[in-house]
């Protein structure tokens, strides 16, 4: 899951008084929007397995330290899901100050259909579902240890041990990415790390840390985990929701590709 963050900035035109440009109107200062800054963080991934049902609540906490000491700190939450057959349900959800009791507000869900091959992602604000075709991840891609492909970094892997959360055994690894300079416009070598609990029994990460001086550190932490078969209803659109079937669109265009 993706969570986007969007700041617009405005700019004024300050004149000097009884200064007046030649052809000024009296909307001066007016511009067109600037396109944003946004903000990507990834959630927990969930594979489309099967035989691993479980539903849980994944609490997010972002802390990113500005130039100045100031500090920005937020938080979010989504509620997560997967049947049985291997069907997961996702949420998008809004940042809150961390210190703030206001509910983070629910903006999409995503609903993966392993069986059907379908992606189901229903707009809040339009009370819209639209359904494509999708082929479901069943696991995630482990990087190699070592340099990367394209020769850009370097990734180091450490083993941390076991220990056990929400009573399921999890292993525990630190990984640190050191991007050569010049790589995104850095002038020197820049690390990252990441630290994951992971559950074999699930495939899932239950926490993640992440720390990226470009963007701050970011905790991801799995709770309120549940290991019973979830209500079937997590799976299918909202009923008072439009639902749009893009599928023969998609098969056309492909077709058309061809």
């Amino acid at each position: 899951m993706k969570t986007y963050v969007c700041v617009l900035l405005m700019a004024g035109v300050g004149l000097l008084p009884g200064a007046r440009l030649a052809g000024q109107t009296e909307t001066a200062g007016v511009h067109a929007w600037d396109g944003g800054i946004r903000q990507t963080v990834d959630g927990i991934f969930i594979p489309a397995v099967t035989g691993a049902p479980f539903t849980a609540k994944v609490a997010v906490e972002i802390t990113h330290a500005l130039p100045d000491g100031t500090t920005v700190s937020q938080k979010y939450y989504t509620l997560v899901a997967r049947d049985s057959q291997g069907r997961v349900h996702r949420e998008k959800r809004s940042l809150v100050p961390a210190d703030s009791d206001r509910e983070p507000l629910l903006m999409e869900t995503y609903l993966m259909d392993t069986p059907e091959r379908t992606r189901t992602i229903c707009e809040f604000v339009r009370r819209t579902c639209s359904i494509s075709s999708d082929h479901p991840a069943s696991g995630a891609f482990v990087e190699p240890e070592g340099v990367s492909r394209d020769g850009k970094s370097y990734m180091f892997r450490e083993n941390l041990g076991t220990s056990t959360m929400d009573d399921l055994d999890v292993q525990e690894t630190r990984e640190t990415r050191t991007y050569n300079a010049g790589t995104f416009g850095n002038d020197r070598p820049v690390a990252v790390t990441k630290e994951f609990w992971y559950s074999p029994q699930l495939k899932i990460n239950l926490a993640v840390t992440r720390n990226d001086p470009r963007t701050g550190e970011q905790r991801l932490q799995v709770t309120e985990l549940s290991l019973s078969e979830p209500d079937p209803s997590w799976f299918v659109p909202p009923q008072e929701f439009k639902v749009v079937d893009l599928r023969a669109v998609q098969a056309s265009e492909a077709s058309q590709a061809k």
